[in-house]
């Protein structure tokens, strides 16, 4: 199981050097980064939420995908408080950063090459409740303004529409017909690729010198990437979810670097986005040394 995290992590960072060197190149430039990126939010991830939710109707996998969002609800709000005694009202880019991970975007090509399409059934119940915070509690730190909260959006968002499509084909059992699977499959393998991809234009167009000089940024990094995996990793060594791999999911789930909306909100909401793309870079790549460390102390706690 190890062995096959550090593997597909691997496979990922090979793909983000890609990514970073068509960056750099200038072969793609911000303009093809954003559009890629909307294209992995917008239909792919939605078709891999999708996809990994239409399984046989069991009450075992119903009752851990219910403790899975519980997991999730506290750990948001673990990782709230910490951010929220460790940072300055005026940090709230840091504080985003910490509270959430970049579980949907990064988490299902991991759990997809590590576990088995299986489990992004409970990945996918994670990040469901987590972008309800981000577009609500999240928009609101980032903004300072309520009136930028929109539950419609929540609602709009392609990953929760593929949430409730794929929870209703989860309650009925439901497998398409082969060749709508074929093309469903299809569209998911592209998944990891184009992620690591955009992950590795993120880190390209960084000023890598001075964010790997910040303070800030690795106080930041250190929350998001150890004490909040620490944190999850005692509590889910008391919820009796049915299995250890089930475990494993959630905490490779939000063990995963800084959310990309962290830059894309910042940007949006004209807070400092030059912080928040540097959180970003730099927790993905040090993410490529803590989650080995996270899931070989999970397999040993769990």
């Amino acid at each position: 199981m190890v062995i096959a995290l550090v593997q597909q992590i691997v496979i990922m960072a090979a793909i983000m050097l890609v990514g970073f060197c068509l960056r750099k190149e200038r072969v793609i430039d911000q303009a093809g980064t954003s559009q890629f990126s909307d294209i992995v939010l917008y239909v792919i991830s939605p078709v891999v939420i999708v996809q990994s939710l239409m399984l046989e109707f069991t009450p075992e996998k119903l009752v851990d995908a219910l403790l899975c969002a519980a997991v999730t609800a506290v750990t948001l709000a673990g990782a709230a408080a910490i951010s929220r005694a460790v940072f300055h009202r005026e940090r709230n880019v840091a504080r985003f950063a910490v509270i959430f991970s970049n579980c949907g975007f990064m988490g299902i090509p991991l759990i997809q090459g590590a576990f088995g399409e299986e489990y992004v059934f409970y990945l996918s119940v994670c990040n469901a409740v987590s972008t309800f915070a981000v577009w609500t509690y999240g928009v609101y730190l980032i903004s300072r303004n309520r009136d930028a909260v929109s539950l419609r959006r929540v609602a709009a968002n392609p990953c929760v529409i593929a949430l409730v499509v794929g929870l209703a084909c989860f309650a009925l059992s439901y497998r398409p017909p082969a060749f709508l699977d074929a093309a469903l499959t299809t569209v998911a393998n592209a998944n990891t690729f184009l992620v690591m991809i955009v992950l590795g234009s993120y880190l390209a167009s960084a000023d890598l010198r001075s964010v790997f000089k910040s303070k800030l940024i690795y106080l930041t990094c250190a929350l998001r990437l150890v004490v909040v995996p620490a944190a999850l990793l005692a509590l889910l060594a008391v919820v009796p979810l049915s299995s250890q791999v089930v475990k494993l999911t959630v905490l490779v789930t939000l063990s995963t670097p800084a959310a990309s909306v962290t830059a894309m909100f910042s940007e949006k909401f004209g807070a400092d986005y030059r912080l928040a793309s540097g959180i970003v870079a730099v927790s993905t790549f040090l993410s490529l040394f803590t989650l080995p460390v996270a899931i070989i102390a999970g397999t040993a706690v769990l």
